[in-house]
């Protein structure tokens, strides 16, 4: 009994976490700041969790044991018993027709339950292969969703930087790369100074822009407009997928963005510090 109810505890379990998996997954592409390489991790621990469950689903059957086990066409000692008590109600001959009626009457008995036993296995192979297909159908649904909403997603950042085409930018880059010409006209320019990247940042109720150029980073605010200038600058990385850590050795900057131009903003901050 105790068997059962752990049997029966981990099933409505595996049935859960089958209905909430993809779900998760989805809600953790899609609305949450994660990095892509956790989502990558968390998205590829859970879909094995979910071929285990739908295989445990599978394995794990209910056994019925209502049966009384096969029914054997023999008695259980009635003559003898019978003899031994003197209990002498009926002749030789009716004893014999009537032991060879219960005989046929078991054996109708047997026939029919080795139909039925013949009949389970189609019966719960069946119910395996429907439960399998609906939860192969219920996870490929949540991949098309996933897909959808991907390419929905890009289509919404195909014009994210309203300064330059981020798609002149030929990553990765290298010592003989050309930056694209940026239309900020916010800054002014020293002598022989280039601006080779700009976007807009996006922290809430502190908006402004990230000016990269060939000497100075340049971070616009609502609060406050900071200059570093590249020789003083100790490094610079993603702490999220839409935020950067510029670091000298005094202090640290949080640049918020767009997560589609993370990438463009590390990769010219590196390459102007190497030039």
């Amino acid at each position: 009994m105790q068997r059962d109810k752990i049997i029966s505890i981990i099933t409505i379990g595996c049935f859960v976490s089958v209905v909430f998996i993809p779900i998760g997954i989805v809600l953790a592409w899609f609305f949450t700041d994660w990095s892509k390489k956790r989502k990558i991790i968390i998205s590829a621990i859970s879909g094995v969790v979910y071929v285990v469950i739908v295989t445990l689903l599978l394995v794990l059957e209910p056994v019925n044991n209502g049966g009384g086990g096969v029914v054997l066409p023999f008695g259980s000692g009635q003559g003898t018993v019978a003899i031994e008590n003197g209990q002498k109600r009926k002749s030789k001959g009716s004893e014999i027709l009537e032991t060879e009626n219960q005989l046929e009457e078991k054996a109708e008995e047997q026939d029919e339950l080795k139909e039925e036993i013949k009949k389970k296995p189609k019966k719960v192979e069946t119910r395996r292969l429907g439960r399998a297909g609906f939860s192969v159908l219920f996870f490929l649904l949540m991949l098309i969703l996933i897909i959808w909403q991907n390419l929905k997603a890009k289509k919404k950042r195909q014009v994210e930087n309203p300064y330059v085409d981020t798609e002149l930018y030929k990553l990765p880059l290298h010592s003989g790369s050309k930056m694209p010409m940026v239309h900020f006209l916010r800054l002014r320019l020293r002598e022989n100074e280039v601006i080779y990247y700009a976007t807009e940042t996006n922290k809430k109720d502190d908006e402004g822009d990230l000016v990269v150029t060939n000497e100075r980073i340049v971070i616009y605010s609502a609060s406050e407009n900071v200059e570093i200038p590249l020789s003083e600058l100790e490094g610079v990385t993603s702490i999220t997928n839409t935020v950067i850590q510029i670091f000298t050795k005094d202090k640290k900057y949080y640049v918020f963005m767009d997560a589609s131009q993370i990438k463009y903003a590390l990769a010219v901050i590196r390459w102007a510090c190497k030039k």
